[in-house]
């Protein structure tokens, strides 16, 4: 028979301490389990009053966005305004060049208003006596009638569908002694890049059909004046209109007509020297 081998099995001793610190179990011959620390643990009611609600969340994003639909609305003003200002500076800078580079000169008689529609920045230029009546001068083209030229800012244009700059019939002037004629013009070119240009000149004679009103009607030729291309071109000419027409009769004027292609004519000054 199997030795039978037995040994004493007493009860375990449980020491259970009660206290004011809580309750402490001693079982002795076992190591006490470590206590648990708590405090890293929040409850649930204090997690839900970390976070925001749903509604506060919403209004944070509409508020984002409206902050950049500002700045974005704001950035496209400025870039406008931006273009603007400099369309409008670059118009000024424009019209300011035109400005200098084309003042129109107005002649008037002593005392006369300046006409209505004058433009800003155009020169006025008075004489001492009365220019329109000067039998010694011929009044500046302003006043002359544009039948058969067009108004072109401080002159008059020549070219095939206005071909003729003349005098009035009441605006001739006596055809005795020698007439010194200045030109102020512009001239583009010709239509194949040329240089120069002829325009052709001659006397204006007052002519009358037996039946009919008296006119200005071309006369003879006096010469084909030379224009130069450029802005504000200059050229003279001593006339003396009695050698160049024995047909001119007591009056006379001038007959300038449009080059190829065009010619615009600032200003024209016939007096008479001799």
């Amino acid at each position: 028979m199997a030795d039978e081998k037995t040994e004493y099995c007493g009860p375990s001793q449980v020491t259970i301490n009660i206290g004011a610190s809580g309750v402490r179990i001693n079982d002795e011959g076992k190591p006490q389990a470590p206590a648990v620390d708590l405090s890293a643990y929040v409850t649930r009611e204090a997690a839900d009053a970390a976070y925001a609600t749903k509604s506060q969340v919403n209004g944070m994003g509409d508020s984002i966005r409206a902050t950049r639909n500002t700045a974005e609305q704001m950035k496209a003003d400025a870039a406008k305004a931006a273009e603007v200002a400099g369309q409008a500076e670059a118009l000024t800078q424009q019209l300011a060049r035109n400005m200098v580079r084309f003042a129109p000169v107005v002649r008037l008689d002593a005392g006369q208003p300046v006409p209505a529609g004058t433009p800003l920045g155009a020169v006025i230029v008075r004489s001492v006596e009365p220019v329109s009546a000067s039998p010694a001068l011929f009044p500046p083209i302003s006043e002359w009638p544009k039948v058969s030229a067009a108004e072109a800012g401080d002159g008059v244009r020549l070219d095939s569908q206005y071909p003729v700059l003349a005098p009035g019939l009441d605006q001739l002037k006596l055809s005795e002694g020698t007439w010194h004629l200045t030109v102020r013009y512009s001239y583009p070119g010709g239509n194949f890049g040329e240089e120069e240009g002829q325009a052709p000149l001659y006397t204006a004679r007052r002519f009358q059909e037996v039946g009919h009103p008296a006119q200005v009607d071309q006369g003879a030729k006096i010469t084909d004046l030379t224009v130069r291309k450029g802005d504000h071109q200059v050229l003279e000419v001593d006339i003396r209109p009695r050698e160049v027409d024995p047909s001119v009769g007591d009056v006379w004027g001038i007959w300038l007509e449009a080059p190829i292609p065009s010619l615009t004519v600032h200003d024209v000054v016939l007096r008479r020297t001799v």
